[in-house]
């Protein structure tokens, strides 16, 4: 799944294309993945310019002008590319947006479904999510850190922190030297510092690698992101750590996959 480097790398690779244009047509292919208010989402986009594009967490957003909104969450395998408007339309292509005067499309694949679109004629304050994992301060995240609940699982909700998911939660938590399945108010003030500073650092080295490409992710202009190469826990089962040289071990935390070092975690 897409996390929140990919979607700020997606956002960076979108604005100097998008901000500005206006919308020419919209051509909704799965009316069960944009979800909108009637009449139809080209009622509602036709004619309005991309004012700005922005992310919160693990969500892409277009602010349009005068007034509206586009919110993409990609889920588990969706995918948001550039094409030329007369290019060969991908298989499970739910949504294309084309631009006045311009030779491009925006286009949103999805075989999976589990992402969807949100259109909205006004723009919207109203969020489920909780602070962004890059905009947050650190007095305020230990004082979300109070909480009886596992740390791993704690960094996966996303009313809790917005933009962390499963593979950057292993990477943090690593180089933090934090057992995953510790309980958040059991860690100290120290440890809750190392964790505030490694998911920073892991998220922004993350960014500057352009995401990582380990099953669908895939940048707007076609290319893969590299961020993956850099992991020394996340989906390494069965290589050694980088730190003390024992076994990388692989156990389930909500659902998921997770990778920690038993012996430098605890």
């Amino acid at each position: 799944m897409p996390e929140l480097p990919e979607i700020e790398t997606i956002a960076r690779g979108l604005r100097p294309r998008l901000e500005g244009a206006t919308i020419a047509t919209v051509n909704v292919r799965r009316r069960d993945y944009v979800r909108c208010p009637p009449p139809s989402a080209s009622a509602h986009l036709a004619g309005k310019r991309v004012r700005k594009i922005r992310r919160h967490g693990k969500r892409l957003q277009l602010d349009l002008a005068p007034d509206g909104e586009i919110t993409v969450h990609l889920g588990m395998s969706g995918r948001l590319g550039l094409e030329a408007s007369s290019a060969t339309i991908a298989k499970h292509t739910h949504l294309r947006i084309s631009f006045r005067g311009r030779n491009l499309e925006l286009r949103l694949t999805d075989p999976r479904r589990f992402g969807h679109v949100r259109v909205r004629p006004h723009r919207s304050s109203e969020s489920d999510l909780g602070p962004d994992a890059l905009a947050i301060r650190l007095p305020a995240f230990r004082q979300l850190l109070s909480r009886p609940r596992q740390i791993k699982s704690l960094l996966l909700d996303q009313t809790f922190i917005a933009g962390i998911g499963n593979m950057y939660a292993d990477e943090a938590l690593y180089e933090a030297r934090i057992h995953p399945l510790r309980p958040a108010n059991s860690l100290t003030q120290k440890e809750i510092e190392r964790l505030y500073n490694a998911i920073e650092n892991v998220l922004s080295s993350a960014i500057g690698n352009k995401g990582a490409s380990i099953e669908n992710y895939i940048r707007p202009d076609g290319t893969l992101g590299t961020a993956h190469f850099q992991f020394r826990v996340a989906h390494q089962r069965n290589k050694t750590c980088p730190v003390c040289g024992g076994p990388i071990e692989r156990m389930p935390v909500r659902n998921r996959g997770t990778y920690f070092c038993p012996a430098c975690q605890t």
